[in-house]
């Protein structure tokens, strides 16, 4: 076993989906399978999965798991993120994990705070970008923010033309009313997915992850690590209180 966090399993599985199969190999979690590099690229008739739900065989149990594509500065690679994954595969996968585990070769400089799920009016969080690209403004949800970056997502063909490596201008919304303008960042990786409304409709999302660019002007940065300051201050204060 790797003796540095070990966190992942490499293993081969096979994925299906609408009669087809592929054999594949990647690194294995409970969240799902990432790092899944194809060679040759994936095959055009695979597309139609790419956003959709797909059987995936892991040799000692099944289950299902969306499928989606992440594309990045030196290529692509396939994610599989599971859905309603059982407990004792959960623990299967932990058991795994405990005795053949890897270390996933990469290290975040900083976490990721997400937006889901963070609802409380109390905590302050930058919810929403408007991005000016090739002449145009696009309101854009944010997914996520670390102190390096954040994670955008929009709906449609918005933002269709925009490739990894790519600069883009923006300002910053957050919940409390503080805006952050003039802000610029790198596009790192995008992800472009599928989805399925009510009523069969469908409509394509894109995300964007951004890398600021350094250094951010003295106001934007001070105010930008103070309303990061303030959301784990808050947050720290409701878990103690929670906690009574």
């Amino acid at each position: 076993m790797d003796p540095i966090k070990p966190k992942f399993y490499h293993s081969a599985f096979t994925i299906a989906y609408d009669g087809m199969s592929l054999e594949l190999s990647g690194l294995i979690s409970i969240y799902g399978i990432t790092k899944i590099f194809l060679k040759n690229g994936l095959d055009p008739s695979w597309r139609p999965a790419l956003g959709k739900s797909v059987n995936v065989d892991l040799g000692s149990f099944q289950t299902k798991g969306v499928l989606t594509q992440q594309i990045v500065e030196h290529g692509s690679h396939l994610h599989i993120h599971f859905a309603d994954l059982k407990n004792e595969h959960k623990a299967f996968i932990e058991q795994k994990i405990h005795s053949d585990g890897v270390s996933p070769g990469w290290k975040r400089k900083f976490p990721r705070i997400p937006i889901t799920g963070a609802e409380d009016p109390d905590l302050p969080i930058p919810n929403l970008c408007l991005v000016k690209f090739i002449g145009q403004e696009f309101f854009v949800n944010v997914i996520n923010f670390t102190l390096g970056g954040l994670r955008i997502e929009t709906i449609g063909d918005n933002l269709s033309e925009l490739r990894v490596g790519a600069v883009i201008h923006f300002d910053l919304i957050s919940t409390s009313g503080e805006i952050f303008t003039n802000l610029s960042a790198e596009v790192r990786n995008m992800s472009v997915n599928e989805n399925h409304g009510e009523a069969g409709a469908s409509f394509v999302t894109r995300s964007f992850g951004l890398k600021f660019n350094e250094p951010l002007d003295p106001v934007n940065d001070r105010r930008y690590k103070n309303l990061i300051k303030d959301y784990c201050t808050i947050l720290l204060k409701k878990f103690k209180e929670s906690d009574k």
